[in-house]
């Protein structure tokens, strides 16, 4: 994503401030990839650097768009550009529902996470 005015769309879509203009270019610390369906954004995913390694996250695709392959043409280019930046690997923590593309993409398993919360779900 090159364009303030992609940055406000994406923003106004996951409910967040937008991508200022000084992070949208080359020299920026993470890099936003767009899926276009027309003038609709239908998939996301996001690159960031991490010291000779780039950590992927929040990969998302529209209920309406999947299955068509858009996942995985995003983090195709998304990897080709962190080779050519000179990334040696990426990582990334993934749902239940990604973990089914990773594998496909490269990407192994290496652990698991375990998220835990109180039962009465709130803090006395």
């Amino acid at each position: 994503m090159q364009t303030a005015e992609r940055a406000a769309q994406l923003g106004n879509i996951i409910r967040r401030q937008p991508i200022p203009d000084d992070l949208l270019g080359d020299s920026a610390p993470f890099r936003q990839y767009v899926a276009v369906d027309g003038v609709d954004i239908v998939g996301r995913v996001r690159s960031l650097n991490a010291v000779g390694a780039t950590w992927c996250s929040s990969m998302y695709v529209e209920p309406s768009h999947r299955r068509r392959g858009i996942g995985q043409a995003l983090m195709s280019r998304m990897l080709h550009d962190d080779r050519a930046r000179g990334s040696r690997y990426s990582a990334l923590a993934a749902t239940h529902a990604g973990a089914l593309l990773y594998p496909r993409m490269g990407y192994e398993r290496i652990g698991t996470l375990l998220i835990f919360a109180s039962r009465s779900r709130k803090l006395s």
